[in-house]
Formats: C-alpha cells, structure tokens, sequence
C-alpha cells in the first residue's frame, strides 16, 4: 500500500501497484555466463582444460568487481558499479576472443581484426542489454557506447599492432612491451575522435585545448586498466601452447599465414600422416621454425 505521494504511481494512501518482477531480474550477468558457456561446450577445440584455462580472466574480474563492490556501496561510490559491470562484460568478450579465434582465421589481418571487433561489439550488445534492457530513455547506452567502443578498439588494436611488431618463440613477451606504448596512443586517438565530433557538433573550438588537456589522464587511467584486463590473457597465452598459437595466428600476420589453428585436444605423438585431416597436411609444424616449447601442431590429430 502506497502510503506517500508517489506522483504518477497513484497518490497518498492510493491502491496498491503491482510490479511483476522476475528472479534474474537480479542476475543481469546470468546471460552473459550461459554465453560464455555455450562457446566453451559447444565447438569441439574448446572441450579440454587447456581451452578452460581462459577462464581466469572472467573469474579474477568477477571476484575483483565483487569485492569493490561491497567496499564501495554506499553513495555516491555505489554509482560506480556500471563502470564494473562494463568491466566484466569486457572480460567475456574478450575472453570469448579467444575461445573463438579457430573460427576468427582471415588471409589478411584487418579481417582477422574486423572479426575480432565483431565478436566484441556482440557480447558488448547482449551485456548492455542484459543490464540495462531495452530502454535507451537515459543516458547509459551513450556512456556504454563511448566507453565499449573506446575499449575494443584499444584492446584489439594495440593487440593487432602489437603482434605485428614481434615474432619467434618469445612473440608474446615482446608484444606485452609493445602494448605499452600502443594502448595509451590508440586510447588517446579515440577519445580524441570522439571529443572533436562533440566540439564540431557544439560549434565551440574554444574548447579544444581543454579536451586535450583532460583526454590524456583519461586515455592513461582507461589504457591501465585495459592492460590489467588483457594481462591475465597474455600470460596464459606465454605459459600455455594452445594460447600461444592462438595468438599467433591471429595477431602475428608473418605467421598466421602458414599455421592452422590448434585443437584443444590431446593428440597421440605417433600418428599416422595419412590419417591426419586436410587442414594439418596443408600447415606447417613449429618445429620447422625452430620455435621452443610444446606446441599442439607438433603431433596432428588421428
């Protein structure tokens, strides 16, 4: 019973309202797991612990959001758990990256790369409306939006530029120092392009030299907290042969050409070349680029 004013609700002391509300309501990142999931069990490649290993990014960011989150609820730091669900949703896709890079193969980069964004820009959608639903009455979806994309083309590209920058069996150490450098440059970029659309929209040039001046504390905090995000990955992508495959056949472009991506799947070091599929007679082992370590096109599958 409605015992205040309550403007279009009703009026003090007016009837009851009946609100339907629903139990994952509550659980907006229910949606996001199930997806996660699905692209966990259902491709084949994906069906070992090996391909599970990913699975640290999404769990150490649910945990780290979880634990700030009970640290700061209470106004006004509470409004501040948009920002960490962006933060995990960021996670899923990019993990998700990753899990789906045997099907993400191109001849040239940029497609490797626009496939990426793809796979971002998705998971981005379905977290947005997993969250938010279907209102775009306020102005959440253009914050989402700036920050989503700012984050994707950051995280992928530096990603892309960074791999194109190094090689041979160290490829993803290299490419950690390069992101570096390539992350706070592309960040500042794309707040730049944004802040400029705004100032030309506005017709107010005035304002340039205070967008600049505030765009790069912005692009650093955003690029550190990027590279804290994609450091996880990256040291599994070191540490574990099927991660470092992956990565470089899709981001190391003087290489991807002549790999296959790897299964998730044990396979047997005795097998029978005649029994091996199309796409592992047609690839090139690492061994013929003296690469070190295990790799999973050493021993094809039967």
């Amino acid at each position: 019973m409605a015992s205040e004013n309550l403007g279009e609700m009703g009026l003090a002391e007016g009837p009851a309202t009946l609100f339907e509300w629903r139990w994952y309501y509550g659980y907006p990142s229910l949606w996001l797991w199930a997806m996660l999931a699905a692209v966990l069990i259902v491709p084949s490649a994906n069906r070992n612990w090996r391909a599970w290993l990913i699975l640290i990014l999404p769990l150490m960011v649910a945990g780290f959001c979880y634990g700030l989150r009970a640290v700061t609820d209470t106004a006004p730091l509470g409004q501040l758990e948009p920002f960490y669900y962006i933060l995990f949703v960021l996670s899923i896709a990019w993990a998700s990256v990753w899990l789906l890079a045997p099907w993400l193969r191109a001849k040239r980069q940029i497609n490797r790369v626009l496939l990426a964004v793809a796979v971002m820009t998705s998971v981005g959608a379905l977290g947005h409306f997993a969250y938010f639903g279907s209102s775009f009455s306020t102005d959440d979806p253009g914050l989402w939006v700036f920050l989503w994309g700012t984050a994707t083309v950051t995280l992928v590209g530096a990603t892309a530029i960074s791999g194109r920058c190094s090689d041979g069996p160290y490829c993803v150490l290299i490419s950690m120092l390069w992101l570096v450098l390539w992350m706070p440059l592309l960040c500042f970029a794309c707040i730049i392009c944004v802040y400029a659309v705004m100032v030309a929209v506005m017709g107010d040039w005035t304002m340039l030299g205070a967008v600049l001046c505030a765009s790069v504390p912005t692009a650093m905090i955003i690029s550190l907290c990027l590279y804290l995000l994609n450091l996880p990955v990256m040291l599994t992508a070191q540490f574990s042969p099927l991660y470092r495959e992956r990565f470089r056949a899709l981001f190391c472009p003087f290489r991807s050409d002549k790999m296959v991506f790897p299964s998730a799947m044990a396979w047997p070091p005795d097998t029978s070349p005649d029994n091996w599929p199309t796409d592992a007679q047609e690839g090139e082992s690492n061994e013929e680029n003296n690469d070190e370590g295990e790799s999973p096109f050493a021993a094809p599958p039967a």
